[in-house]
């Protein structure tokens, strides 16, 4: 019985931890795309990355007539399984371009 709880209980928290992880995705992806709309060069992008810690992470920014887009892919894993299996980890967010 107490395996058992403590596996749920394992995988319930690393659940929270990759959650965690999104939501850092997040508010990583909408800064970096407010700020290349601003006129930001794209390099303030990654210097955020790295202040946050994910060096790993793969950016993609694309531009259009209106809106700039900062997509943001990471490779998580859960520490229970080590580097076994990894859960890509995405997120894209946009931000009207200054001045229009």
């Amino acid at each position: 019985m107490l395996p058992s709880v403590l596996l749920i209980l394992v995988f319930a928290l690393s659940a929270g931890g990759l959650q965690a992880q999104q939501v850092s995705l997040v508010e990583l992806a909408a800064e970096g795309s407010r700020a290349i709309a601003r006129g930001e060069e794209s390099t303030l992008v990654q210097v955020l990355l790295d202040q946050a810690g994910k060096k790993d992470t793969i950016m993609e920014i694309t531009h259009s007539e209106l809106m700039v887009c900062v997509r943001l892919v990471q490779n998580a894993h859960i520490p229970l399984f080590g580097d076994v299996f990894g859960i890509p980890l995405a997120e894209s967010q946009c931000a009207r371009k200054s001045g229009l």
